[in-house]
């Protein structure tokens, strides 16, 4: 009954989360769709059902550990994988004394008492042929601090030392082929494939998968393999999409017959083959490219050119673009002077490790953690709290594949420009900095355009700069502010900050 349920329940989350990395991997490495074939053979792109299932296999012959607690409305729960202890390795996680320990477990008995009693009286008014419903909230609290207080003692040793932890994936506990579920479906299994890789591609040297083993060492040799003509020439592509904002096939992360197609296919394969011959070098292949011509041409309009491809799909000019959600924030704090360009030691959410979530973020905990001056890279991503400073530049869904963003334009993000404390604060900084490293007003309307924009101010921009500095220091006085040629400089590089010019590329 309740055991077999709690097993599907089990298998069924597996799979689920299968699909996910199947859909990940193949999309991000291979520029494929197979995921689609869980249900069906493809029905565009030459995979069939069989080949699906047969790379599931090496996924359901693995663990993965993505660290998540047991609680409500979490279908399953799981550790960390424990790494191996090595000198001198640092571990973020806190430890914890006897005494804390010994007050986690009193708790736990605590909330499995009450938790009993529930069981309890539930069993006794069904018995009388009443109907008991405990109290949703209760019932969710005791479940959410109960999986919170196992993950807590699970992440320390006996004396209540820190484990070096990380997410991760390892060999399962079952090595097992799987079969092929019709419609997808858990309840109607079929045929038994091996584990495998899709056959569209077809290596010189085919690669065996043992029987004591997941296959995922097979599996990252036939991604990597010379021979594969995907890996390469997406990875290629990817990179070439950062540097141009357009990659050589438009649709990042669909290569197949739905995508677009190449508007240079022999370029792409050139640079395919030269990383593979560079030893995948991924700095080798940026400087070749930014070193080219094509990199290095200026985005001047040209109405001939424009006429015969205006969607310069030909790279007849640089396309304007815009910074991406991370660079702009970067850039911030670049110019102000702040950028810390260390990596945190650890990610700041695990200080919320064990603690209700929901509670934090009624308080904005969450979103202090996001309050450093740390490259953007290094910033806390929680489902559903992606920082402001990302989430009004089209940051991508963490949960997704994305080969490519949106870029939008609405007036959350002028508002956010001219609103938001972040923003205020690094103008402050810039005035501080600029006050500090120029002489005179001149001088700091030169640097602050020259950290800003790379170029210095027009004659025309210089006017208007003094124009306005003048008007504020004007109507501040005879408003009474306090420090008023201070607060002037500050709002001049808000404006340097929250100008277009500033976020897109020319």
């Amino acid at each position: 009954g309740t055991k077999s349920l709690n097993e599907r329940n089990a298998r069924q989350f597996h799979l689920d989360l299968v699909d996910e990395q199947i859909d990940t991997l193949t999309r991000a490495v291979l520029g494929t769709t197979v995921a689609c074939a869980r249900c069906h053979d493809h029905k565009f792109d030459p995979v069939p059902t069989k080949d699906y299932y047969a790379l599931a296999g090496i996924f359901l012959s693995s663990e993965t550990y993505f660290g998540i607690s047991s609680g409500p409305g979490r279908r399953q729960s799981s550790q960390l994988l424990r790494l191996p202890d090595v000198e001198g390795q640092i571990i973020t996680d806190p430890d914890l004394s006897t005494e804390q320990i010994a007050s986690l477990r009193d708790e736990m008995d605590e909330l499995e008492a009450t938790r009993r009693e529930l069981r309890i009286a539930t069993f006794k008014a069904r018995q009388n042929g009443q109907a008991f419903q405990p109290d949703i909230r209760t019932a969710n609290r005791i479940q959410t601090r109960f999986g919170q207080i196992e993950a807590q003692l699970a992440s320390v040793d006996t004396s209540g030392r820190a484990y070096p932890l990380a997410m991760g994936i390892w060999e399962g506990s079952r090595i097992e082929d799987t079969e092929v579920l019709r419609r997808g479906e858990l309840d109607q299994p079929g045929e038994r494939v091996a584990r495998g890789f899709p056959r569209f591609v077809q290596l010189r040297e085919p690669l065996q998968i043992t029987g004591n083993q997941s296959g995922r060492l097979e599996l990252a040799q036939w991604i990597t393999a010379l021979d594969n003509p995907l890996t390469a020439r997406v990875f290629v592509n990817r990179i070439w999409q950062h540097l141009f904002g357009q990659g050589i096939v438009p649709s990042a992360d669909n290569f197949g017959v739905n995508g677009e197609k190449p508007s240079h296919p022999e370029l792409l394969d050139h640079l395919a083959i030269r990383f593979i011959e560079d030893g995948w070098s991924t700095k080798a292949l940026i400087r070749q490219i930014v070193l080219s011509d094509t990199y290095r041409q200026a985005s001047t309009f040209d109405e001939e050119s424009f006429l015969k491809d205006p969607e310069n799909a030909l790279l007849w000019r640089m396309s304007k673009r815009r910074l991406d959600a991370e660079a702009i924030r970067d850039a911030m704090l670049a110019t102000s002077g702040r950028l810390v360009t260390e990596p945190l030691m650890g990610s700041p959410v695990t200080t919320l490790r064990n603690v209700n979530h929901r509670i934090l973020l009624a308080r904005g905990q969450i979103d202090a953690l996001a309050e450093n001056d740390n490259r953007s890279v290094y910033l806390p991503i929680i489902r559903d709290n992606i920082p402001d400073a990302l989430d009004v530049f089209d940051f991508a869904e963490a949960s997704l594949v994305t080969g490519s963003r949106d870029v939008t334009t609405v007036p959350g993000q002028a508002l956010y420009l001219l609103n938001h404390a972040f923003v205020q604060d690094c103008a402050a900084d810039l005035g501080y900095r600029l006050l500090e490293e120029a002489s005179d007003r001149s001088q700091r309307l030169l640097l602050g355009h020259l950290l800003c924009y790379g170029r210095p101010p027009t004659e025309k921009e210089t006017d208007r700069a003094l124009e306005f500095y003048q008007t504020f220091l004007e109507k501040a006085e005879e408003a009474d502010y306090p420090d008023p040629q201070l607060l002037g400089f500050h709002s001049f590089c808000q404006a340097l900050l929250a100008s277009a010019e500033f976020r897109y590329l020319d």
